[in-house]
């Protein structure tokens, strides 16, 4: 791909490290580092809009980017609101508890009867609901998890949402009531989820891909069992997948095809029966020696970064590279796309202008760089 932009970013020293992953619009894109700053650059021209150090003096674990402002949760619980053209500090909104945990997931949630909102997840499970513009929290959605939620993503219209947490929880909530509508507990740790219609797709450490079914009523009973399949006649697991040798760290819905990703290196493709019930294996691609990194999909591409070199347990001499390959049809074929770096810390696709933007190390500094995408999907 070519590179369209390419720009370092402002760092303190030379042991910066980006952390987590890039949080984009369809004109910004907002990174964080180790030495406690956030950075916002155009993705129209790569210039460098915004920059600030994190008020409590700790690495930011979680931004979002919502029209022209950059929303980012801080270790001390509070959620910070800057605009991104003005450079000035817009809301800063704290929880009512006097000792609240540090904030490690956020979400822009917009519902189809409510304005724009940020789900914000703290370390202890607790997650909070802020209506853009508003001067404290709206919402607390209490019980779904007690320790950190790692992810969240909605669904029917923004109306309902999905948490999971790294013990293996995963809870759908209804905005409006602030009820938690399903809940279910995984026997092991839960590293990646995703939804598809009327179902939740979870990864987990062991390698086993779980599809759970999404639905109103299960709530009650799986909190009081012991196991998350067939409980009081209601069928909760549809299927159980051993998808990888080791942790399934990343999932994608593609039309009627399941993608997940392994620490294993491998990407694998599962096509799903109109039923959603039926998960048949169509083929596996090893694009890595050591794990996938980073992944997201542009059309019917896989766009990926992982780990080459030094054999499969000699991680010696490691090259990170960006790789694509399609998940459509039979073809096989593994493009390079560029040259070895140090690290890929973080890619996202713009699928409606056809570039690819992402974080890496390059020439011992963290850089942004944006791609033209076009030339694999044309």
């Amino acid at each position: 791909m070519r590179i369209l932009i390419s720009s370092p970013i402002p760092c303190i020293n030379d042991r910066t490290v980006a952390v987590r992953r890039l949080a984009w619009s369809d004109a910004y894109a907002s990174v964080a580092l180790s030495d406690t700053s956030v950075h916002v650059y155009s993705l129209m021209d790569g210039s460098h809009k915004l920059s600030f150090q994190d008020p409590c003096g700790k690495v930011v674990l979680a931004h979002a980017i919502v029209d022209d402002k950059v929303i980012v949760g801080s270790a001390d619980g509070a959620l910070r609101a800057w605009h991104i053209l003005e450079g000035t500090n817009l809301h800063t909104i704290r929880p009512s508890n006097l000792d609240p945990s540090k904030i490690n997931s956020l979400h822009v949630i917009s519902p189809s009867s409510n304005p724009p909102s940020i789900l914000a997840a703290a370390a202890d499970g607790t997650i909070r609901r802020w209506i853009i513009g508003s001067d404290s929290y709206s919402q607390e959605f209490l019980g779904g998890h007690c320790k950190t939620v790692f992810r969240m993503q909605s669904y029917d219209n923004g109306n309902r949402f999905v948490s999971a947490a790294w013990e293996g929880t995963i809870s759908a909530w209804d905005l409006s009531s602030r009820k938690n509508v399903w809940k279910v507990k995984q026997d092991g740790e839960v590293y990646s989820f995703t939804i598809g219609e009327g179902v939740v797709i979870v990864g987990r450490r062991n390698g086993v891909i779980k599809v759970l079914k999404l639905e109103d009523g299960l709530r009650e009973a799986c909190h009081s069992a012991q196991t998350d399949a067939d409980i009081n006649g209601l069928r909760t697991e549809i299927a159980a997948i051993e998808a990888h040798e080791k942790v399934v760290n990343g999932l994608l819905v593609y039309q009627n095809r399941l993608i997940s990703t392994g620490a294993d290196g491998f990407a694998k493709v599962w096509l799903v029966s109109a039923s959603k019930e039926l998960y048949t294996f169509e083929r596996g691609i090893r694009l890595y020696d050591h794990a996938v990194t980073s992944r997201c999909l542009l059309g019917p591409w896989l766009i990926s970064a992982g780990k080459d070199g030094g054999g499969e347990e000699n991680v010696c001499g490691l090259e990170n590279r960006m790789k694509a390959c399609r998940i459509d049809g039979t073809e096989t074929n593994v493009l390079e796309l560029g040259m070895p770096v140090v690290k890929v810390w973080s890619i996202a696709t713009l699928e409606g202008v056809g570039k690819t933007v992402l974080i890496l190390m390059k020439k011992g500094k963290p850089t942004l760089e944006i791609l033209d995408a076009s030339s694999i999907v044309g």
